[in-house]
């Protein structure tokens, strides 16, 4: 298959956002694998008839068994999928899309109402939810220990602390003019930058020094750092004979790999539910991150929803919480973010330190706030006694 070809052309330019164009060029891939289609300007040329048919054969396909992994090149030979109803009516979506860009009109009206079941069993699987559970402190543990990866535990440590979605990482790439040093030696980063959806996060001190033995390591092998360079890059070396390396910043694709392989590595249990699992990939941080933040009933919950980046109603347009705030809030829940258990007991007695020292200090005031007292006092019955 070309994708110089007009018709494929066609379809590419209609797509406004690189999200939906890397989930419409999948679903047109998988439909012409599946309806063995070489050629897009020949698959638009076809009879109405075989197109409809087509499309109807390909979303009984997407509904009917269990998606164990998809080789498009192997596809057409595999069961049928059993895809969740959004994720068939995403694929259906670029489909129909591909055709409507090149003038080919067909009864979406129709097609979509075949991609939602009707069926009481598939209506009560779907009020099933997957990716509910959080990881907990022992699971990142075993993540943190499947790994000697430097990049991989800077990942792991990143998604710990600061609850964030994925996208973040290449949605703009996160570069060094993002990250900036905070108080007790945690760092914030500044997450969709230059976006109606940018906020602050915060990596915590054990995720700090992570992250810098992450860039020490590319340091050392000759990367030049600038406020340009991306945190995370991925190696790519075009030809094995030779030593020459390319550096690119990392996206979805390359993230995906190394949390994959530690979960597996580190045997974390995941429970499938309706083709996804109990513990999301990603989301599996961002559940604990938000359970920490939501159970501790010293931070600020409208803050805390600014620290995970939701929108939180009317709060999340008129309050603007600066960004030593949002720190302040979220500093609160280190210890409990935090999985190292000395790195913890670090920080606690830290904070034991600064509050003798500041208890101290409040008590040499209340002394000296009395000795003036005192003074005051004998100056007056002073001055009474030479009046009398």
């Amino acid at each position: 298959m070309n994708q110089k070809e007009d018709a494929f052309l066609n379809f590419d330019d209609g797509i406004s956002t690189k999200h939906t164009r890397l989930a419409y060029h999948w679903a047109l891939k998988r439909f012409m694998v599946f309806a063995e289609f070489t050629s897009y300007d020949d698959t638009v040329k076809l009879p109405l008839d075989e197109i409809n048919k087509k499309i109807k054969d390909f979303i009984r396909y997407l509904r009917n068994k269990p998606d164990e992994g998809i080789d498009y090149e192997k596809e057409k030979k595999s069961k049928p999928l059993n895809l969740a109803t959004n994720t068939v009516k995403l694929n259906l979506c670029g489909v129909l899309f591909f055709f409507e860009m090149n003038d080919v009109l067909l009864n979406k009206k129709r097609l979509n109402k075949m991609a939602i079941p009707n069926d009481e069993d598939v209506k009560k699987k779907k009020e099933i939810k997957a990716g509910k559970l959080p990881y907990t402190t022992e699971e990142i543990k075993r993540l943190l220990g499947a790994t000697k990866k430097l990049r991989t535990k800077a990942l792991i440590h990143f998604f710990t602390s600061t609850g964030a979605r994925p996208a973040v990482i290449y949605d703009p790439f996160l570069r060094m003019k993002h990250l900036e040093e905070m108080p007790h030696g945690c760092k914030s980063v500044h997450l969709y930058s230059d976006s109606n959806e940018a906020y602050y996060a915060f990596l915590t001190p054990e995720a700090s020094i992570a992250l810098e033995d992450y860039h020490n390591e590319r340091k050392q092998n000759g990367e030049i750092f600038t406020a340009e360079t991306p945190l995370f890059t991925v190696i790519i070396r075009p030809n094995k004979k030779t030593k020459e390396i390319i550096v690119k910043p990392m996206g979805f694709q390359s993230l995906k790999h190394p949390i994959k392989m530690a979960i597996k590595l580190a045997a974390i249990e995941r429970k499938r539910i309706n083709n996804k699992t109990d513990k999301g990939q990603f989301y599996g941080f961002r559940k604990r991150f938000n359970t920490i933040l939501k159970s501790n009933n010293n931070v600020n919950t409208n803050i805390a929803e600014k620290l995970i980046g939701h929108k939180n109603g009317l709060d999340g347009v008129y309050l603007q919480p600066t960004k030593d705030q949002m720190f302040a809030e979220f500093y609160k829940a280190v210890p409990d973010l935090m999985i190292d258990q000395s790195s913890k007991n670090t920080i606690e007695i830290q904070e034991l330190k600064e509050k003798n020292e500041s208890l101290i200090e409040k008590t040499s005031r209340i002394n000296e706030l009395e000795k003036t007292v005192e003074k005051l006092r004998e100056s007056m019955l002073s001055t009474m006694v030479r009046v009398g």
